[in-house]
């Protein structure tokens, strides 16, 4: 019997409309911050715990976006969007080799989840298989 994983991404979204990336330092591409959900953590609670260990940001959920589930790695992701209310952005973290914001027409092709960015933009609500 195989587990389903639960995660959180979020699109942090800055007042210019810059999007948040971090470049993962296991695959060496870029992402959305985002990670899996603790023992008895609430789903925005994670989101928010995520940026911050990731990019040393603090956020302000502003919406649930949908909810994407990847068949082949059993995990269910929720993406939220967020915008950045204070910390400060770290060059790099633990699980990030280099940490940014992008503008929309700026964004890498070295990318993982762009439907995740691509959601993010519009404003509606999404259920991705």
């Amino acid at each position: 019997m195989s587990f389903m994983r639960l995660g959180t991404r979020i699109a942090v979204i800055d007042d210019s409309g810059a999007i948040l990336l971090s470049k993962r330092g296991d695959f060496g591409i870029w992402a959305l911050p985002g990670g899996r959900v603790d023992s008895g953590e609430l789903l925005h609670e994670s989101a928010i715990r995520e940026v911050r260990e990731e990019t040393g940001l603090e956020v302000a959920i502003e919406r649930p976006i949908g909810l994407y589930y990847q068949k082949g790695r059993s995990r269910m992701n929720i993406l939220y969007r967020a915008k950045p209310i204070g910390g400060q952005l770290f060059a790099s973290s633990d699980e990030t080799l280099d940490n940014r914001f992008f503008q929309k027409a700026q964004i890498p092709q070295e990318l993982f989840g762009k439907i995740y960015i691509d959601h993010a933009y519009d404003q509606g609500i999404y259920l991705h298989t």
